[in-house]
């Protein structure tokens, strides 16, 4: 009993190539224009990150929190005290719209400089 046909393995490779070239046309295209970052604790302003360096997070009772690294136009969380470790297995951060979320620690860091006009509003992993 066959489970595939041919017609289907060509619609299949057809729509395997549609996607793959929209990921690779977005990420080809996309502008490194993250010219620094702002980093709120629970809603308030901590810190403005605008020169590249390594960056340590505190909290009100300076208890380390995580460390953020900023580098040739790319954000990242690369130590963080939470167990999950969402923020960084988010990994590198290139385009200002989008975020880092650590949600026991309530940090968001986000980037900063000109919009990317890819029309994406939400990256998601």
């Amino acid at each position: 009993m066959k489970f595939i046909n041919k017609k289907d393995l060509i619609v299949l490779i057809i729509l395997g190539g549609i996607i793959s070239s929209f990921f690779i046309f977005s990420y080809v295209f996309s502008d490194k224009n993250v010219t620094g970052a702002n980093v709120f604790i629970d809603g308030v302003l901590y810190m403005q990150i605008g020169s590249e360096g390594r960056y340590e997070i505190f909290d009100n009772e300076n208890e380390y929190l995580q460390t953020v690294i900023f580098n040739n136009g790319r954000i990242k969380v690369i130590e963080s005290e939470c167990k999950n470790k969402v923020c960084e297995h988010t990994g590198w951060i290139s385009n200002s719209n989008q975020k880092i979320i650590c949600l026991p620690f309530k940090i968001v860091v986000e980037p900063i400089g000109g919009k990317d006009d890819s029309g994406v509003d939400l990256y998601t992993w």
